[in-house]
């Protein structure tokens, strides 16, 4: 890649040690455990301190710089949703280009800043394989992620700013990332090409045409889910979910109760039980359920349990909303919430279900 400062023109590929490939997965047991305790009881106290005192921008900081440490994991499909909710309109793409760009340099900063770090980070996004090629006037990065069902358009836009965030504070000149190819889009690879910025700095991926169109895509992604090999770092899948829970929280928990209604609406055809449901629909926003007790065989006190890390009231009002969504349409019942904090910093949220339709 190919840039000018003070006037001159200047190589300003980055290169990773490995040239072409990276394998950041932490091998030795030891490691993971040193890793996961990091995370669970260095960052989440620090975010849990900064929450009434300090902006978001505190809280991308730690998870940032936690993210090549991090061993605790979420399914893959949780990474989904953030990715849909942001393809929703022009300005949500607009919004998680911008806070890619920022945690991408947040992560340069804090990172041993060569190519390998960055392409570590990817890799705990979920995107599989990571290839790295440097040229002179521009760079593409080549992902294998697993097969999934075409969505029409590319999703990447919170991991092309976080390239374009991470490569202009390597290179200290302006880069702007672009999808190529998805997945998403009927590709068999997503790819991103970075260049010397020109213009605003904006994704070009075209969005949705209104939030209400993702739902049903939400829906479906929860609903058919299945559990998989497929993992994605938890602290990349909270801060990716960062700027939503913080900027759009209304809109998006008003599209997370009607996606958890049209679950329900499925699952009742189906005949799927709604045990099942509630765990894929978990799975999906990196919690955990148990159903503590039930009213003729059907759930009526149910507890969801937060991560350290998720353990955010943002996170926690949003989530809430699919899972109220959820129950209202399962069981015809407004929800109660009741949420406390655990010793070990972690949110459970009791869910006391009403004697709705379908458990009265």
């Amino acid at each position: 890649m190919a840039g000018r400062k003070n006037g001159r023109a200047k190589n300003v590929a980055i290169h990773s040690k490995k040239k072409v490939s990276s394998s950041h997965t932490v091998r030795q047991n030891g490691k993971k455990r040193a890793a996961k305790a990091h995370i669970r009881h260095n960052a989440a106290p620090r975010i849990k301190q900064l929450q009434g005192s300090a902006g978001m921008h505190d809280i991308e900081e730690i998870l940032a710089s936690s993210i090549t440490e991090d061993s605790s994991t979420v399914a893959g499909n949780a990474l989904l949703i953030p990715e849909i909710l942001y393809s929703a309109t022009p300005t949500l793409r607009s919004v998680a280009y911008k806070s890619g760009f920022s945690t991408g340099s947040i992560i340069y900063q804090k990172s041993g800043k060569n190519a390998d770090t960055l392409l570590g980070v990817l890799e705990k996004a979920g995107l599989g394989k990571v290839l790295y090629y440097p040229f002179e006037d521009r760079a593409i990065i080549t992902t294998q992620p697993r097969k999934v069902q075409s969505l029409g358009r590319t999703m990447h836009t919170y991991e092309s700013g976080m390239i374009a965030g991470y490569l202009s504070s390597a290179l200290g000149t302006p880069v702007n990332v672009e999808e190529t190819h998805c997945v998403y889009n009927g590709n068999s690879f997503c790819q991103f090409v970075a260049r010397p910025l020109s213009g605003s700095m904006e994704p070009r991926t075209a969005a949705k045409e209104g939030a209400d169109s993702v739902i049903p895509e939400i829906a479906s992604s929860i609903y058919n889910s299945e559990d998989g090999n497929t993992k994605g770092s938890e602290a990349y899948y909270v801060l990716s979910m960062l700027p939503l829970a913080s900027g759009a929280a209304k809109e998006v928990s008003k599209i997370f109760y009607i996606a958890g209604r049209e679950i329900a609406e499925m699952a009742v055809s189906s005949g799927i039980p709604v045990e099942s449901i509630l765990q894929r629909i978990a799975s999906s926003i990196g919690v955990s359920v148990q159903v503590v007790r039930k009213y003729r065989k059907m759930p009526s006190l149910i507890n969801v349990r937060y991560s350290p890390v998720s353990s955010m009231e943002p996170m926690v009002s949003i989530s809430s909303s699919l899972l109220a969504g959820f129950s209202k349409g399962a069981f015809g019942a407004d929800t109660k919430f009741k949420r406390r904090l655990s010793g070990s910093n972690e949110y459970i949220v009791s869910m006391l279900l009403g004697k709705g339709k379908s458990n009265k």
